[in-house]
């Protein structure tokens, strides 16, 4: 309907369109007004949780003529002030994620009336859908004249039990199962009576207005009898609740060392607002306890667990309370469930217990299975200097419980003593004899991981070579609490040590192979003697058999260079136990590669009384050149095409790096042969077939190799070598290993087809010609024939003549060899001639032709071969006409009126017939 107001008096026009409004407001503008009114069903709406809920929004006296677009959102009653969108007509994209996956699924849906009416239909109703729904009517005109939205509110009815106050008795009554704007039917659950025989419930259906309050409709049963009476209900908050425990465990029980997960889930009205204290019982007894505040407190006989971080308790989210004991025991095996209190808050934050509720009993079983315990060392044999680190490992694996770590000692005289333990709990206990180097921090057991165990000397003597043993073994915790070894396993390892007299000097480096212009730094580190000690570093470079000295620091503080200082930096690094004197390389080229070493020298009142030197280690110096060659690893190419490979620069050590690039081909079994060639000064130097390659640079990173007019000979690999030169220190270039990269050129001789046709009986002639001037004198050429009859894809061998002119006819038919004929009628033609064709000589005829050269010793070296193009010979019956299709090079054309015939070199009989003038 629409509502036009006239001096204050409306007039309703049924049925009528939003144009006779508005024509009246354009008449009568200072006395006509029409609004836009949005209508939604009046608040509150009670459904109960799962239930469908419908919504209807419909817009009245809208002034637009097209078709209403409806968005619903909703003010959740967690979050009034935040607008949440839960679905559009006119925009896909218009859910928020809370709604999104509901509508895709089709849970959540707009259903159109007509173009100013819709339903909002939910499917089921959630918990999280309580607040304020709203419609909102997109505006389409611009300008605003009365509401464009309306608000409805939705309150869920959630199944938590509460209690309502009877005048006369106290009975719990369940909430009702759902409500409407209308009179509504309630399902009212009644408990009467404390006794066993009282412990019943009875059902019964009533009309009830107002959401059930006021006056109901109780069932009381005071006997075996049911009656009914009217009574006033006063509606109170029940302290009764429900939860669930939730054993987050294997199926079949929980296997000892694993994790046991106990969830309580508390269920409750408006959880958020109230406050409860939890605790976990196993047997009856309490585990542990959260008091309202979040406090946690653990039994007296759980608190050693959870001192070692076996044991934790949180709160998940406003219902969930979580117990977690990792790793579980086989004594915690038992029946485990949760009771609940709920607390109310009162005056200056104290809390006022009420009365508890247990959940069910969740009976959870540890299991301890066999035990699978293996040991390993990774190395039966270890070697360490006097004074170093001894690390020895053994590996654990298979355990079923805790495990501990024994390790003992057996000398060179036969003798063995404890060195340390580790005990399951990560305790270590050294030996007797090791206590004094334990407390030194010289010995110690680790457990880096869960399955390896460390054992650590440092500053090892030489007494501390010979065997040791590393002992494993595998405890579990019964259910009486007591533990049990199950399984023991050990290994060995030998151990050697080196001596050094009374100082060393070991030589390492973080990185020996590096790459040029980057440092290096070599350190050499000495154990701290008595006496003072002087340093000399000394440098041996690559493929010299004799060292120099590079620098050498004195006793007394003094440094004396013997190289030149602008590429290496000296520095010493003085500690307790030890000092490191580091020589760092700062621009690290192929003059500084080679094998360093530092000898040390010890000085008592200034004379010399022993030397050591260190060990040698080699630094590597390497160029980062990378190169490819292009465009593809394989080249096609016909004869006398023009053919251009590319050496392309992918990476370079510098970007002042010059480069020298050589073209190098290899033919089949020569050695490679120079083409072309560029220094870094890109001057061009070539071996004297300067006319047929050419070398081109178009930019920094890609150098070009140009082949004009290939021929057959062309054919090979052909090698790109890039040398990388560089500038060092001194401003000398100096050059890099040269780097290559290969890519083969294959360059086919041109192929012609033929197609002819001949008579039963008559002879064909099929020729294999070289290209004009290809055939050389010097070399010398193999042949041979192949055929493949008509519609057949594999070929047969019909004879080879080879390079020494020996006729190989093998496998053909001996009907067929009587009839054929081979022979060379010139220098570059190789000829077959079939006498008395048949129909089954009919077929794909073709060849291929092998080049060879003799050398100076008289051996003969394959060059090359190419295959011919194919001659389709057809054998027709007498009476049929033939035809003569020669697609080779045409000399001669002849035009006699209809009459067309090409002429090269008679291959076969012609058969011409003259057609219609």
């Amino acid at each position: 309907a629409l509502y036009c107001h006239l001096q204050g008096s409306p007039f309703v026009q049924e049925g009528a369109h939003d144009q006779i409004c508005l024509s009246c407001c354009l008449r009568l503008k200072d006395t006509c007004q029409c609004q836009q009114e949005v209508q939604i069903n009046e608040p509150p709406l009670f459904r109960a949780q799962g239930s469908p809920l419908t919504i209807s929004c419909t817009v009245i006296n809208s002034r637009s003529s097209h078709e209403q677009q409806f968005d619903f959102v909703i003010y959740k009653k967690s979050a009034p002030e935040r607008m949440v969108n839960i679905i559009s007509t006119g925009d896909p994209s218009f859910p928020y994620a809370d709604y999104s996956k509901r509508v895709r699924n089709g849970d959540i849906e707009v259903e159109r009336l007509s173009s100013f009416s819709v339903l909002l239909h939910m499917k089921e109703l959630l918990k999280e859908d309580d607040g304020d729904f709203e419609c909102q009517t997109p505006n389409q005109l611009g300008t605003y004249l009365g509401s464009y939205s309306a608000k409805t509110t939705v309150n869920g009815i959630y199944f938590g039990p509460i209690y309502y106050t009877c005048k006369q008795c106290l009975i719990p009554l369940f909430f009702c199962s759902s409500f409407t704007l209308f009179p509504l039917t309630c399902l009212v659950l009644v408990q009467v009576g404390s006794g066993s025989r009282n412990q019943s419930r009875a059902s019964v259906q009533h009309t009830v207005q107002k959401l059930c309050f006021g006056i109901m409709f109780m069932m009381i049963a005071d006997t075996l009898s049911v009656s009914s009476t009217a009574t006033d209900v006063t509606k109170t908050e029940g302290e009764s609740l429900v939860f669930d425990v939730q054993v987050e465990s294997p199926n079949g029980g929980v296997r000892e060392g694993e994790v046991l997960q106990l969830k309580c889930t508390v269920e409750a009205q408006k959880i958020q607002e109230r406050y409860f204290s939890v605790a976990w019982l196993k047997d009856g007894r309490e585990v542990a306890h959260m008091d309202p505040r979040g406090v946690v407190s653990i039994s007296q006989e759980y608190e050693a667990r959870d001192r070692e971080g076996e044991m934790k308790v949180w709160k998940s989210s406003n219902r969930d309370y979580v117990l977690f004991i990792k790793p579980v025991r086989v004594m915690d095996t038992g029946e485990y469930q949760c009771r609940v209190w709920k607390e109310e808050k009162g005056a200056g934050g104290v809390f006022t217990q009420g009365r508890s509720q247990d959940s069910s009993v969740e009976r959870v079983a540890v299991t301890v299975p066999e035990s699978n315990l293996v040991v390993t060392v990774p190395s039966a044999a270890v070697s360490v200097t006097q004074g170093s680190l001894l690390q020895l490992a053994c590996q654990v694996s298979g355990a079923k419980g805790q495990v501990s770590v024994a390790w003992q000692h057996r000398s060179d005289k036969g003798t063995t003593v404890d060195v340390i333990n580790l005990s399951r709990s990560g305790v270590m206990e050294p030996g007797a004899q090791y206590r004094q180097r334990v407390q030194a921090g010289n010995v110690r057991a680790l457990r880096p991981t869960a399955s390896n165990f460390t054992l650590e000397i440092a500053n090892v003597l030489l007494t501390d070579s010979g065997v040791y043993r590393c002992t494993a073994t595998d405890w579990v915790t019964e259910r009486d609490d007591k533990v049990k070894n199950i399984d023991s396993k050990l290994q060995e390892s030998t151990v050697s040590v080196v001596s050094l007299g009374k100082y060393a000097a070991p030589l390492k480096s973080r990185n020996v192979r590096v790459t040029e212009n980057d440092t290096v730094e070599l350190i050499c580190t000495v154990k701290r003697p008595e006496a003072p000690l002087s340093v000399t570093w000394k440098f041996q470079p690559t493929g010299t058999p004799s060292q120099a000295d590079i620098v050498l620091l004195t006793h007394n503080g003094d440094i004396t260079w013997f190289k030149e200082l602008r590429n290496y930096q000296l520095r010493v690094q003085a500690q307790a136990e030890e000092t490191r004197v580091v020589l760092r390389i700062m621009r690290a080229s192929a003059s500084e590669a080679g094998a360093y070493q530092c000898v040390v020298d010890a000085f008592l009142q200034q004379v010399q009384t022993s030397r050591k030197l260190s060990n040698k280690l080699s630094v590597i110096v390497k160029s980062s050149l990378s190169i490819a060659t292009g465009p593809q690893p394989l080249l096609e190419h016909d004869a006398n095409s023009d053919v251009r490979m590319e050496c392309r620069i992918l990476k370079a050590t510098s970007n002042s790096s010059r480069f020298a690039v050589t073209w190098q081909l290899q033919r089949p079994g020569e050695k490679n042969q120079t083409v072309v060639s560029m220094d870094h000064d890109s001057v061009l130097s070539d071996p004297g077939e300067a006319e047929r390659y050419s070398l081109r640079r178009h930019d920094a990173q890609l150098f070009e190799l140009l082949v004009p007019r290939v021929e057959t000979r062309d054919s090979g690999q052909y090698h790109c070598l890039v040398e990388e030169w560089l500038q060092n220190s001194h401003g000398v270039w100096y050059s890099l290993p040269a780097k290559s990269d290969a890519l083969e050129l294959v360059v086919r001789s041109k192929r012609s087809n033929l197609e002819v046709s001949t008579a039963e009986n008559e002879q064909v002639n099929v020729n294999c010609t070289m290209e004009a001037g290809s055939a050389l004198p010097s070399s010398h050429y193999s042949v041979t024939w192949f055929f493949a009859k008509v519609n057949a894809s594999a070929k047969e061998t019909l004879g080879k003549v080879g390079h020494d002119g020996v006729l190989d006819t093998s496998g053909l038919a001996p009907e067929l060899l009587e009839r054929i004929r081979f022979y060379r009628p010139a220098i570059d033609t190789f000829s077959l001639t079939i006498q008395r064709v048949c129909v089954e000589d009919g077929g794909e005829y073709s060849c291929e032709v092998a080049e060879y050269q003799t050398d100076r010793d008289g051996n003969v070296m394959y060059i090359g071969s190419s295959k011919s193009g194919i001659t389709n010979v057809r054998v027709l019956l007498p009476g049929t006409l033939t035809h003569l299709h020669c697609l080779t090079q045409i000399s001669t054309i002849l035009y006699m009126d209809s009459l067309e015939a090409e002429f090269k070199q008679p291959l076969c009989p012609l058969n011409l017939q003259r057609t219609a003038p």
